[in-house]
């Protein structure tokens, strides 16, 4: 059912549990030494424009706010409740990043000068402890250079924060951070959102590779996820290694995918090249992808939804930080760090529209996977197929693929529940399907 082509030789599979098995025999000859805690990594890809060799600005050419909902079909106006975002290390000039970025794109405005406030409407900022509580002496403003990875993360803080506000503007953002990158602080913060008033859905935009954690840590990661109350959701990631938490049965798994929008809102959406997916080495499949077992074999499988991520036909996003030597603080990006962002903010203007927001990741992922049974042409006004362009080994293709998942989740009515009173009317399978695998 699987093709690899290499040169002028084409080599077939038998299924999707033969890859699984050629990984696992590799995985057994690693000799992985843990010194310390997995360090988890954010999934944000920079534009040229932002490299270090080059004056960055704001980049015209790249996605607005008002572009990226007609995309995607969301409301103008959407959201409701609490988005939380999970990210690391305190990042100082967040509420007035913030407030710039929503100033420039006519956004709401956080009127609170104080970032702390449980009163704030629109923005709100928690320094927390390893273990999830607040932290009470939050880290005072400090003139050190800050190191490469701390900023990559303050930079993460960023796009995250400013793009959930720009596709859900009615939604309050809470933005929780870990004092370190470590899984289980993370974890622990994820935890956390939970706490807070009216959290449906929970966005991480990080990870690292399966084999990088101990069991102890995705233990305590799936005691997170699998609670009921909100929506976790994480990026696939965008170094093609396989990265938990995405990989979690519990979580949404967001690829990536290139877009582009002409002047007549015309829409070409492709691959990301560097989207990661495919088989998880840790989890089962669940039952929500029962119908991709022909493909997917006895493993859970990811991406399952996939927006744009390509930085070349990403997003300008804003950092006080940034402005210095000729730069004016603003930065082209991508990455799934992006795509999660947007579709975590999706799941909120779609449970805000509809009056009724999912109760868990596993009720929000059925949901989900129900637009396959659909008839062609109710499935096509919930999902956009994704079947051009490739990502390592893998290509896009009809129906669900290691790259994009089921492809890009249109309008409000994506993940809106259904009854099927009639199997041969609703439930529609291709025959011979095939996913076929290329080395690049």
């Amino acid at each position: 059912q699987f093709e690899r082509r290499s040169s002028r030789v084409l080599v077939h599979f038998s299924s999707f549990k033969g890859l699984f098995k050629m990984r696992v025999l590799g995985a057994v000859f690693l000799l992985v030494a843990l010194a310390s805690a997995t360090k988890i990594r954010p999934f944000l890809t920079l534009s040229a424009s932002s490299l270090p060799s080059q004056t960055g600005a704001h980049d015209p050419a790249l996605m607005n706010p008002a572009r990226l909902r007609a995309a995607y079909r969301i409301p103008e106006n959407g959201g409701a409740g609490t988005i939380a975002i999970i990210s690391a290390f305190h990042s100082q000039n967040a509420l007035s990043d913030f407030n710039k970025f929503s100033t420039f794109y006519q956004l709401p405005l956080e009127g609170s000068t104080h970032e702390e406030k449980s009163t704030n409407q629109v923005f709100q900022q928690i320094l927390l402890n390893a273990d999830g509580t607040e932290a009470v002496n939050p880290v005072p403003p400090s003139s050190e250079t800050i190191p490469l990875e701390r900023f990559q993360w303050l930079r993460e803080s960023a796009v995250d924060t400013q793009w959930a506000h720009a596709i859900a503007p009615k939604a309050k953002i809470l933005l929780l951070e870990a004092p370190t990158n470590d899984a289980l602080a993370l974890f622990n913060a994820a935890n956390a959102a939970l706490r807070y008033p009216n959290v449906k859905v929970v966005v991480m935009s990080w990870g690292a590779p399966e084999l990088d954690f101990t069991a102890d840590e995705l233990s305590a990661g799936e005691s997170v996820f699998n609670k009921s109350g909100a929506v976790f959701l994480a990026a696939s990631g965008d170094n093609l290694d396989i990265s938990y938490p995405s990989t979690s049965p519990n979580v949404v798994a967001v690829g990536g995918t290139t877009l582009f929008l002409n002047s007549k809102r015309k829409v070409q959406e492709s691959a990301f090249s560097l989207s990661t997916g495919g088989p998880s080495i840790k989890f089962d499949r669940p039952v929500y992808q029962n119908i991709l077992r022909d493909i997917a074999g006895s493993r859970r499988v990811v991406p399952d939804v996939a927006l744009v991520a390509n930085p070349y036909t990403g997003v300008n996003s804003y950092m006080k930080l940034l402005e210095q030597n000729g730069d004016d603080g603003w930065f082209g990006t991508g990455g799934t760090s992006l795509s999660v962002q947007i579709m975590g903010a999706m799941v909120n203007v779609a449970g805000a529209a509809r009056g009724q927001f999912a109760n868990s990741s596993m009720e929000e992922l059925i949901n989900i996977y129900r637009s396959m049974r659909l008839p062609v042409t109710a499935a096509k006004n919930r999902r956009r197929d994704i079947t051009f362009g490739f990502a390592g080994q893998y290509i896009a293709t009809e129906g669900w693929d290691p790259i994009t998942g089921l492809g890009a989740p249109l309008g409000v009515g994506f993940d809106s529940p259904f009854i099927r009173t009639n199997t041969s009317k609703h439930f529609h399978r291709r025959r011979n399907d095939k996913l076929s695998l290329f080395p690049f």
